[in-house]
């Protein structure tokens, strides 16, 4: 505001501020007259707000003009006056009427600053603006008005995703059924994952089914119907994928458009779902491609899973087999469900095998470097064969690089062990596959 007075005298100007001032203290009482008792909340007037924060402005504004006449002073080489004071309020005949005017309280968190006559204005002395004033009182004479201030607000905790270990506040978090939290980002890829990855679906953590309706506003239309059509492309066991070239849509019963025959949605190349080839007339052709992968599965050792008819490799373990459709089965014979079988639990040069690399794991994360000790091998495989049921429920971390006995990804760093089946796996499998 002390830019209006540029231009005009300094006397005309101390003169204009001293007549707002005395017209705003008029109005200051002629309100306070109104009101009954001896403490006012000025925040419930809005009118004597106004004036008592035009009164601050006005006290300001004569701040400035002294200061401004203190610097043409010095300019002119011409001293102060002695009785001169910087950053006085306009001059008031003898001591204030409402008592002490102290700059602060000690011992307490609020601050006075001195107002006209019969006006306080109390803050929490850490601002100068007052409009962020934590309470603004008009005290009468011989009335003792203290606002404390409130402690700041506590910094809200923020929490680490179990994923991606990012943190975030409470309410972007999703607690699962196994009480994990997930980022709704971390939890959305889990569920995209999974209609790529058949061992990742249903989406789980934990062993424990996450339903899909826990995704919220992320669950969009497209990704409910996938869900939904996954769930029935994993359910079946003999499955039908078009044969057009490069398409591999899954060919559900809906498509069935003959007796051992299908239309693809996608591509609309009908399949014969007897052979699993194009469609044809009469009899099925022989298979030339699947009579050399059966005879390279015979040299190979390899077997069909008997629920969606994939080619299984057992690369260690006993011959108890887990597709990734859920089956189980023996590796031996076929027999399924496990075990309806006669077959032996494990091949004994395997079982030493898997002992042998389970030993050399270990002796890694230790810092043992060399074959592994012939004792430590057959007490190994003790333990392998008295777990071979194993729920894997006790993991614990293993330095060093390792695969994954699940997803084959190389860990370089560090992974988890089963201390009862020696099994290792990755976090995501730990959690996601199990």
């Amino acid at each position: 505001m002390s830019q209006l007075f540029d231009g005009i005298d300094d006397a005309s100007a101390q003169l204009i501020v001293q007549l707002q001032l005395h017209d705003s203290e008029s109005i200051t009482s002629s309100i306070l007259n109104t009101q009954s008792g001896g403490r006012v909340e000025a925040a419930q007037l809005p009118g004597l707000m106004a004036v008592l924060l035009f009164e601050e402005d006005m006290q300001r504004t004569a701040s400035v003009l002294q200061d401004r006449r203190y610097a043409i002073a010095i300019a002119r080489n011409v001293a102060p006056r002695a009785n001169a004071r910087r950053f006085a309020a306009p001059a008031q005949a003898g001591p204030p009427t409402n008592g002490t005017v102290d700059e602060s309280t000690p011992g307490t968190n609020t601050r006075r600053i001195e107002a006209p006559a019969q006006v306080r204005l109390l803050t929490d002395g850490t601002t100068n603006d007052q409009t962020n004033a934590l309470a603004l009182i008009v005290a009468r004479p011989n009335t003792v008005a203290v606002v404390p201030v409130a402690p700041p607000a506590p910094p809200v905790p923020r929490i680490p995703c179990t994923v991606c270990e990012d943190k975030f506040v409470a309410r972007d978090l999703v607690t699962l059924p196994c009480k994990e939290k997930y980022c709704l980002d971390c939890l959305l890829e889990l569920f995209t994952h999974s209609f790529r990855d058949e061992e990742l679906y249903p989406p789980r953590c934990c062993k424990k089914p996450i339903p899909i309706a826990i995704l919220g506003a992320r669950l969009t239309p497209e990704i409910k119907a996938t869900f939904l059509a996954k769930g029935v492309e994993y359910g079946t066991t003999n499955r039908v994928y078009c044969s057009g070239r490069g398409c591999e849509t899954f060919l559900s019963p809906e498509m069935l458009v003959g007796e051992n025959l299908a239309r693809c949605s996608t591509c609309q190349a009908t399949t014969c779902t007897k052979c699993k080839n194009a469609s044809h007339k009469g009899d099925c052709p022989e298979d030339e491609a699947g009579k050399q992968l059966q005879a390279l599965a015979l040299r190979a050792g390899w077997i069909r899973c008997p629920g969606c008819h994939r080619m299984v490799e057992l690369t260690h373990g006993c011959f108890h087999m887990s597709c990734i459709c859920k089956m189980q089965f023996c590796y031996r014979c076929g027999a399924h469900p496990w075990k309806k079988c006669r077959c032996p639990q494990w091949d004994q040069d395997r079982l030493y095998e898997r002992a042998n690399e389970a030993v050399l794991a270990r002796n890694r994360a230790n810092g043992i470097i060399g074959p592994a000790n012939l004792r430590d091998v057959v007490d190994m495989a003790d333990q392998l064969h008295a777990n071979h049921n194993c729920e894997h429920y006790w993991f614990e971390s293993m330095r060093g690089r390792n695969e994954c006995h699940m997803c084959h990804d190389t860990m370089p760093e560090f992974i988890y062990r089963c201390t009862r089946c020696e099994i290792l796996l990755c976090r995501q499998c730990r959690r996601n596959r199990l």
